[in-house]
């Protein structure tokens, strides 16, 4: 999903080195993909803002391949993210696989601070409670798996994957 977010043209270069990746771009409020990246990826534009589990899920259902990677849209992708995905997608089970937020990544200052902030609260803090669940900027789920949950709430500004992941768990998908 992408909401005005310039850096979006930054996380598709980066997104375009995932092996046979099918990139989806839901974008809404005022465009600012590039027009060299509209023609190599499945794109759809609405006027009307939507939330992020509305935008996640008009992508969801466009995606054809078994496994969805859902990405925020200042995410860029580390190379050890990069070799993890093209290497190991034969290796998922019935878990979601959720990324984390690195230190000192993103395109500009205030997305680095940001994410240095969301390290620690996605990170540090997660691994102190004794439940897990989606407090990521990215994760990949088995395609099936995300129609068997219901997809994300549509209403929901954010933490859409906190409560998809509680909804996850209810039904036995293992994070």
């Amino acid at each position: 999903p992408n909401y005005s977010d310039i850096s979006i043209n930054q996380v598709i270069c980066r997104a375009k080195q995932i092996n046979d990746a099918e990139i989806i771009v839901i974008e809404s409020g005022k465009p600012v993909l590039h027009d060299e990246h509209k023609d190599k990826i499945k794109y759809k534009f609405f006027e009307k803002r939507l939330m992020p589990g509305g935008a996640r899920n008009e992508g969801a259902k466009l995606a054809k391949g078994k496994y969805i990677l859902f990405l925020d849209s200042d995410v860029m992708l580390t190379r050890q993210t990069l070799e993890f995905l093209n290497g190991s997608r034969t290796c998922f089970g019935e878990e979601i696989v959720f990324g984390c937020y690195t230190r000192d990544e993103g395109p500009t200052v205030f997305s680095k601070f940001q994410n240095n902030l969301l390290h620690h609260r996605f990170v540090t803090i997660f691994k102190q409670q004794s439940l897990a669940y989606g407090q990521s900027s990215h994760f990949i789920i088995r395609r099936d798996l995300f129609k068997k949950v219901g997809g994300f709430n549509t209403l929901l500004r954010m933490r859409e994957d906190t409560e998809f992941c509680f909804r996850a768990q209810q039904i036995g998908v293992k994070n």
